[in-house]
């Protein structure tokens, strides 16, 4: 069994945020799985998560697990809020505003992902 309790002294800064990310965890799972990963951003009222695009062949989601964050995906603006999902496909551009009062948290999950090649005609 593995627990990874959490606690403040997990969270670094990244991204001009705080961030924990949970590389142990993943460490402990099947070797055959595909490269992912996850972390958990916490960021108070008006900070950012700075713009960036993820490394090639990466894919993320986001959960907002407390919160009213501003999504900004490839130059274009949505309002997410508790329990609403985002994702990020392969080379867009991505940042998240805390749009609301109170601290916000994100769930983030990313994995390699393959492009599928093109169907044969």
């Amino acid at each position: 069994m593995h627990i990874d309790r959490n606690s403040t002294e997990k969270y670094k800064p990244e991204y001009d945020v705080l961030v924990r990310r949970f590389a142990e965890t993943f460490a402990q799972t099947s070797p055959g799985k595909e490269a992912m990963g996850a972390a958990i951003s916490v960021f108070e009222p008006g900070e950012t998560i700075r713009e960036h695009v993820n490394k090639p062949e990466v894919e993320e989601v986001f959960l907002v697990l407390d919160g009213d964050v501003d999504f900004y995906l490839d130059g274009r603006r949505e309002r997410i809020t508790t329990g609403d999902m985002g994702l990020a496909h392969i080379g867009q551009a991505h940042a998240f505003t805390n749009a609301g009062t109170t601290t916000a948290r994100l769930l983030s999950i990313w994995w390699r992902a393959v492009r599928e090649p093109a169907p044969v005609a």
